[in-house]
């Protein structure tokens, strides 16, 4: 599916300023409509932003995994402060439940709150140089086409000026590759913005003490990030990524032998969804190749009388709201050992190395090169952001993955102009 740059009223709205394209399905933002009395600039104002600020992106929340969305909201913060535009944060996130990794499952909602503290994600954003607007803000954009994904430098280069409020489309996951010095530094701060809400804080310190108490007082807390799952392993193209389940079981082996040095040593697993003493069963067997002595641990067996039930269930509960605290435990770790093609693992890393916590990503990739595009899309080893941060590099870095985005969004980006302004 090819992404798309939408505002309201998208259908009346293009059909009054692009007549004469057809099946037109990425925008990109070019001024004002003027039918819609437009607030957007009021917003602004009302934020205390830089009076040069023009135009509000209003965040989409697509339908994926936790951080699929945190990665999207990344991008598309980045994209409006080169934009020179403002951002409104969403009130709300998708979560699946009891979903497991399945292919087909329903998403509901759940509270931006609960997930995320607005507060500080907002104070840390505005530092870092971002508008962002409170509330819902009115106005409508004229838009004209785009092609994504989009290299920073192109839209460094173009500088278009935006107004009015405007939404990007459903679609994930890449928007922009970060190839200039400034982008890069963005997106390492935008994501490192993000604070985890309150609520996890207790849960977060139970985990870690019962960790502790198991390991040892002084044990490092090591956490493995396990995403060798049917979703990327099925042989069916349509399902999943094409992941070789024993080439990336070798190297996990790889990742923790180094750790085995001084003797065995404690685990804990990250990203267990549903039965965590299940899963910890399957990947024991898994890992019993390895010839490290290691004992694995999930959140569900260290803590005995189990988690607050409202991080699953009710109005604010959820697979995907529970992802957050492996996302805590993840980035507060001593150790962290993630999986190069997961945004679960790529994010955690970005936001160690913005900590700078070097991390250990296992030596493996998918059939489509998932890996590949994650680590050129969003550096997460501090020595890469240099290598990766320089003009023009972003058309290369799109041209690199095309197995990618054409088996997986459909996309074929060869050397036309990307912005249509």
């Amino acid at each position: 599916l090819l992404l798309a740059l939408m505002v309201r009223d998208e259908a009346a709205n293009l059909a009054a300023n692009l007549p004469r394209v057809a099946d037109v399905a990425d925008y990109v933002v070019c001024g004002v409509d003027d039918r819609t009395a437009d607030r957007s600039a009021a917003a602004v104002a009302a934020a205390g932003c830089d009076e040069r600020v023009r135009g509000v992106l209003r965040i989409k929340v697509v339908e994926k995994g936790l951080n699929n969305q945190r990665l999207r909201f990344v991008q598309e913060i980045l994209l409006a402060k080169l934009l020179g535009a403002g951002v409104e944060l969403p009130n709300l996130i998708r979560t699946r439940r009891g979903c497991k990794f399945a292919a087909k499952c329903a998403f509901e909602q759940a509270p931006f709150d609960a997930v995320y503290d607005r507060n500080k994600t907002v104070a840390r954003l505005r530092a870092a140089g971002i508008c962002v607007v409170a509330g819902r803000t009115r106005g409508k954009a004229r838009v004209a086409r785009v092609r994504f994904p989009l290299p920073a430098s192109a839209v460094e280069r173009a500088a278009p000026r935006v107004e009015g409020v405007f939404q990007l489309g459903k679609g994930c996951c890449t928007l922009l590759v970060a190839d200039t010095p400034r982008s890069a530094r963005l997106f390492v701060l935008v994501n490192a913005a993000f604070a985890s809400a309150a609520r996890f804080a207790p849960a977060y310190r139970r985990v870690r003490d019962a960790f502790r108490a198991a390991a040892g007082r002084d044990a490092p807390l090591i956490a493995l990030h396990w995403r060798i799952d049917e979703d990327f392993t099925s042989a069916n193209r349509t399902l999943a990524h094409g992941l070789d389940a024993q080439k990336a079981i070798a190297a996990t082996c790889a990742a923790l032998r180094p750790l085995a040095a001084s003797g065995p040593f404690h685990v804990l697993l990250l990203g267990d969804f549903g039965d965590g003493r299940a899963v910890v069963a399957r990947v024991v067997k898994a890992l019993s190749p390895c010839g490290v002595k290691v004992r694995l641990h999930s959140k569900e067996t260290l803590l005995k009388d189990g988690l607050d039930a409202s991080f699953s269930d009710g109005p604010a509960g959820g697979d995907d709201v529970k992802g957050q605290l492996d996302f805590r435990l993840g980035v507060g770790a001593d150790v962290f050992v993630g999986a190069p093609f997961s945004s679960f693992s790529v994010l955690i890393a970005q936001a160690r190395a913005a900590r700078r916590r070097p991390s250990t990503m296992l030596a493996a990739d998918t059939r489509d090169r998932l890996g590949q595009l994650m680590r050129a899309h969003a550096p997460y080893a501090r020595d890469e952001f240099a290598k990766n941060a320089h003009a023009g590099r972003g058309r290369r870095v799109v041209a690199a993955v095309p197995v990618y985005e054409e088996a997986v969004l459909g996309l074929r980006n060869a050397d036309a102009d990307f912005l249509g302004c």
